[in-house]
């Protein structure tokens, strides 16, 4: 079949191929509950709405690549563990320990922003309304604490003590306001499990849950290259369409 744009338009190929890629991954679920704006039609006619797709499906990335790296780095201390990646995430659920982990996790501003209108989002201008309440990767990471983490205050010290250009500086005084940080803490492998979950039930998330643990391809390192890829492709259809965009108007 003869396609239905000029040649040298690969870059509008590109970036379709990634959009209705992600939009197949995408799922609604729970009956409306993870009602993610308009996204659910974002593979029909994505032509309309390339540019506010690719920019949001940039900055999507670009959140939870730092969840992820804060995840690995935990992993790799010792502190929590692939085990956690077993299960699907129920997102609306708000169980006593993800809540505790969201609120300490949330002493550094760069998980506290999450869902917050960023400075690559905040020129879009389309029926996608949601862009900006992306709080998922912040439950997500909770839960992978809540379920493998041996303990909340080697959680806080370690992140307190890894990488301040990644994780920045700890709110002291959000930290001090912690109330149940010293209670007991005991993980819990079941924490927040979305029953019969398919797809994702936000448009661009990307973070692993339900991994296949017995399959020898998902080791630690299996599993975030296939992140990393995945991530990848969204820079290179965001790189490939605004750099053809820039050279028409040089």
């Amino acid at each position: 079949m003869d396609s239905p744009y000029p040649l040298g338009r690969t870059h509008i190929l590109t970036a379709l191929s990634l959009i209705r890629s992600e939009a197949a991954i995408f799922r609604l679920q729970g009956g409306g509950a993870y009602s993610d704006g308009d996204f659910a039609s974002a593979g029909l006619r994505p032509e309309n709405f390339i540019p506010d797709l690719l920019r949001g499906l940039l900055w999507r990335g670009r959140q939870q690549e730092n969840v992820f790296r804060c995840f690995l780095y935990l992993c790799k201390q010792g502190i929590c563990d692939i085990s956690s990646l077993g299960k699907p995430v129920h997102y609306g659920s708000n169980s006593a320990l993800s809540g505790r982990a969201r609120s300490a996790l949330r002493c550094w501003p760069v998980f506290d922003e999450l869902g917050e209108t960023g400075v690559d989002v905040a020129g879009i201008q389309s029926d996608y309304t949601n862009w900006q309440t992306f709080y998922a990767p912040l439950v997500w990471l909770s839960v992978m604490v809540a379920r493998s983490a041996r303990s909340l205050a080697d959680v806080v010290d370690a992140i307190a003590a890894g990488e301040k250009k990644v994780f920045g500086e700890m709110d002291g005084g959000r930290r001090e306001r912690l109330t149940d940080f010293d209670q007991p803490w005991s993980p819990s492998p079941d924490d927040s499990v979305a029953e019969g979950q398919v797809g994702a039930p936000y448009f661009g998330m990307m973070l692993p849950e339900g991994v296949d643990l017995a399959d020898p391809a998902n080791t630690m390192e299996g599993v975030r290259e296939r992140f990393v890829g995945r991530f990848k492709g969204v820079k290179y259809a965001y790189k490939t369409y605004f750099d053809y965009q820039q050279q028409q108007q040089s």
